[in-house]
């Protein structure tokens, strides 16, 4: 063991001495226990700075990770966000061409009841028409027979003729 000599102030000089009565050793082992003691603390805290500069540059790397993750999760949100509002937009323009469908529909149904009142107006006139043609036919077939019944025999036709008595309608 090599010798060292030291000056210390007569507060710390008493300190010391009060610390090897305790411990029932002399003084310049509690001084030897002291600096063994800080050397062991300085390595130890050198260790620690080193260990704690390692979990830095670790949480460093994370913390970049992390960053590019949220950088993503943020493009992704606003690719999401632009989806959204073109799904807004086809919506939009899906519900106008549905209002326009409905228009369209109105305006379709609107006709088809016009259509459907002039048909059956036609129907009732061609109806009219048909009961007027079978009342004239049936009043024709009338008269054929008052005229078969009226008219004269063959025979007095054709001295009818002879005679000329078709002259008296002229």
């Amino acid at each position: 063991m090599g010798k060292m000599s030291l000056s210390i102030s007569d507060s710390l000089l008493r300190v010391v001495g009060e610390e090897s009565e305790k411990l029932g050793v002399n003084r310049s082992q509690v001084i030897t226990q002291a600096v063994e003691s800080w050397m062991h603390k300085g390595r130890s805290l050198e260790e620690e700075c080193t260990t704690l500069r390692n979990q830095l540059v670790e949480t460093q790397k994370s913390l970049g990770v992390k960053e590019t993750e949220l950088f993503q999760q943020n493009k992704r949100a606003l690719s999401l966000e632009k989806q959204i509002e073109e799904l807004g937009r086809k919506i939009s323009t899906k519900e106008e061409e549905e209002r326009n469908q409905e228009e369209r529909i109105l305006t379709l149904e609107n006709q088809l009841s016009e259509a459907i009142k002039a048909r059956d107006q036609m129907n009732a006139t061609l109806q009219a028409r048909t009961d007027e043609i079978s009342f004239l036919r049936g009043h024709v077939a009338q008269i054929t027979q008052t005229l078969d019944r009226l008219s004269l025999p063959p025979s007095s036709q054709q001295e009818a003729r002879a005679k000329h008595w078709w002259q008296l309608w002229k």
